[in-house]
């Protein structure tokens, strides 16, 4: 008979501060994400209350300085509540990972070093959210740099919650436009970035606000990563779905999803 207390696993991550930001991003979309462990490393897809969007991440193997699996097993945390007892990020160089089948630990090392202890939660559902599959039905797949969408959504977020995108073709550009303040910010993409528009204009709409917190998320890990040169993959039609994609150093794959917000007018 197996011991129910021994771990399931355990793993070091190196970054603590990109582990936080890791963290900040999965409970803007769900405060209690299942996670999955395998041999391959750590994932995780959720969608948040409403199922207006959803996130997809993996943490590979590679990316943890030490990586050990008893068993692949999917386990859910209280994340949200195991968040605000984090220390700053400053003082946390590293974290060390320990779960077993009912508890879940978390050790900051650094110039402060801290324990946590959490149980895992038994009153989750194990419910499959499958990823979309309409990456050929994508009119405009665009690369930029993640600092200027970032910094572009910021820009746009003090008026109205509703994004236009539009990607023209014969410019290389892609416009967007805020309704209610009539701001528009343009990003001009550089040959070295793919812009592939299959019509003379796609446009769509989406809302500001999600855009606007997982921007943020992605220039806040990168920027701890000390990523050069990091970008974010566009994916979208009219009236359909966004995806937005990115890549880090150590091939941690961040994927999200948004609803279009519908216009018979875009």
């Amino acid at each position: 008979m197996s011991n129910i207390l021994s771990a399931v696993f355990e793993a070091s991550y190196p970054n603590g501060r990109v582990f936080q930001s890791l963290c900040k991003m999965l409970v803007s979309f769900n405060e209690r994400p299942a996670l999955t462990v395998a041999k391959s490393g750590l994932s995780c897809r959720t969608m948040d209350v409403s199922h207006v969007s959803m996130l997809d991440i993996t943490v590979p193997a590679q990316a943890f300085t030490e990586w050990n699996v008893e068993r692949e097993s999917k386990f859910a945390v209280d994340l949200a509540k195991l968040l605000k007892r984090f220390p700053k990020p400053t003082l946390a160089t590293a974290i060390r990972l320990n779960a077993t089948p009912s508890m879940f630990r978390v050790k900051f090392r650094g110039r402060v070093s801290k324990s946590l202890t959490m149980a895992t939660l038994d009153d989750w559902t194990d419910e499959q959210v499958p990823i979309p599959k309409i990456d050929d039905q994508f009119t405009a797949n665009i690369t930029l740099p993640a600092y200027d969408w970032a910094n572009a959504v910021d820009d746009l977020s003090r008026g109205n919650d509703t994004c236009k995108l539009k990607a023209i073709q014969s410019t290389r550009t892609l416009t967007m436009l805020n309704d209610s303040t009539e701001t528009q910010e343009e990003l001009e993409l550089t040959e070295l970035q793919d812009f592939n528009v299959k019509d003379p204009i796609v446009q769509a709409q989406y809302s500001l606000n999600y855009l606007y917190q997982q921007g943020r998320h992605i220039s806040l890990i990168h920027r701890a990563l000390k990523t050069k040169n990091p970008t974010v993959r566009l994916g979208y039609a009219k009236n359909w779905p966004l995806q937005i994609s990115t890549e880090l150093p150590d091939r941690t794959n961040i994927q999200m999803y948004f609803a279009p917000r519908i216009d018979n007018e875009v």
